[in-house]
């Protein structure tokens, strides 16, 4: 059985999982920026120019002499060190995400938007309501589930728009 504060440790517990996949999201992407702008780099460059003009680029490269050669897998996979950034920047970014989301998805008070946004979307956008029923009753008898309360409830609907335009004709 749940009660009121499993449900809240446990979405608070749930938020900081968030937090900690998020933030090291964001670390991923920040160490791979340079990875990126080596690759634009490496696409937007012009042919070099060689001693007697342009390389020809119909003949094969030779691997010991290209640029290949000196590629490390680990700049590939773990992006380059940059060595102007301070050693402590990741976690200062990673801390500092994880607070900020700390703070919107779990310790926030809630606000009158919020509770505007847990209000259905068919109390917002008049008829919406109704053509979803006439959907899944159409989709419930086309597979054989039952459709009584779906039925129930579009008999409702109808009767409370015939009501309004009643009442609207009588003023």
């Amino acid at each position: 059985m749940y009660t009121l504060n499993t449900v809240v440790h446990s979405s608070k517990t749930q938020a900081i999982y968030i937090c900690g996949f998020i933030s090291e999201c964001i670390l991923n992407i920040l160490m791979h920026v340079n990875v990126y702008m080596f690759v634009y780099e490496l696409r937007h460059k012009t042919t070099q120019p060689s001693g007697d003009g342009f390389e020809d680029l119909d003949k094969p490269i030779k691997f010991t002499t290209s640029k290949a050669a000196a590629w490390k897998a680990v700049s590939t996979h773990g992006g380059f060190v940059d060595e102007d950034m301070p050693w402590f920047q990741p976690y200062v970014v990673s801390f500092s995400t994880a607070i900020f989301l700390l703070y919107f998805l779990a310790l926030r008070e809630e606000n009158d938007i919020d509770e505007q946004m847990k209000t259905p979307l068919w109390e917002k956008i008049p008829g919406l309501e109704k053509q979803q029923l006439e959907v899944v009753l159409q989709y419930n008898k086309d597979h054989g589930l039952p459709t009584k309360d779906v039925e129930n409830r579009l008999m409702q609907i109808d009767k409370d728009e015939k009501a309004a335009l009643q009442k609207s004709k009588a003023m």
